[in-house]
C-alpha cells in the first residue's frame, strides 16, 4: 500500500522567513485514523446531499445485502443498514479508527453490523462471486486500480444487484 505525505504542525521548518512544510511519510490508513474525530465536520456535511441522493437512489429494500466500500465513518453505511434490516451491510475501510465509529454508529442503533478493514480493491479481489445485492464506492476510485475494480464488480452482484458510485476524480 502506498503512503500519503501528510503535513503536520509540529514539524514545519522556518527557513529565511518562510515556513516549508516537512511532510511525513504515513500510511492511508494511519492519515484517516488521525482525522477521525473531525472527518465528518470537515469532510461529510460537504458531501451529504449526493450522498443522500445515492442512498435513495439505490432503492434499498429490507433483507438485502450490500457492501459500502471506503465507508469511513459510516454517516451513510448507517442510513444502508436501517434500510435494510433485516438483512446485512458489509463496511469496508482501510482505517481502524474509521471502522470503530461506523461500528460504535450501528450499536448506538441497535443494528448489526459487519466490519471488514482492508482495501476496497482487495476486497473485490477476495469476495465470492454473486455474493451482493448491492455495492457502494463512495470517493474512493482515487485510491485503488478503479479500471480493474470495476470490471470486477459485476462478477460480485446476484440477479439485479447494482453499484453506487460517487467520485469526484476528473481522470474517471
Amino acid at each position: 500500500m502506498g503512503g500519503i505525505l501528510v503535513p503536520t504542525s509540529n514539524n514545519r521548518d522556518a527557513i529565511d522567513g518562510d515556513v516549508r512544510l516537512k511532510a511525513r511519510a504515513v500510511t492511508q490508513p494511519a492519515a484517516y485514523d488521525d482525522i477521525v474525530d473531525h472527518y465528518d465536520e470537515h469532510w461529510s456535511v460537504l458531501v451529504r446531499e449526493p450522498q443522500e441522493r445515492l442512498t435513495e437512489s439505490l432503492e434499498l429494500v429490507p433483507g438485502s445485502r450490500c457492501a459500502d466500500l471506503a465507508c469511513g465513518t459510516g454517516l451513510d453505511t448507517l442510513d444502508m443498514l436501517k434500510r435494510v434490516a433485516p438483512g446485512e451491510v458489509v463496511a469496508v475501510d482501510t482505517s481502524e479508527m474509521m471502522l470503530r465509529l461506523a461500528q460504535r454508529r450501528a450499536n448506538e442503533a441497535n443494528l448489526p453490523l459487519t466490519i471488514d478493514c482492508q482495501d476496497a480493491g482487495s476486497f473485490i479481489a477476495e469476495t465470492p462471486a454473486l455474493s451482493f445485492d448491492v455495492i457502494t464506492l463512495r470517493f474512493v476510485l482515487g485510491y485503488l486500480d478503479f479500471q480493474s475494480a470495476l470490471l470486477q464488480l459485476p462478477r460480485l452482484l446476484r440477479p439485479r444487484g447494482r453499484v453506487g458510485l460517487l467520485t469526484i476524480l476528473s481522470s474517471s
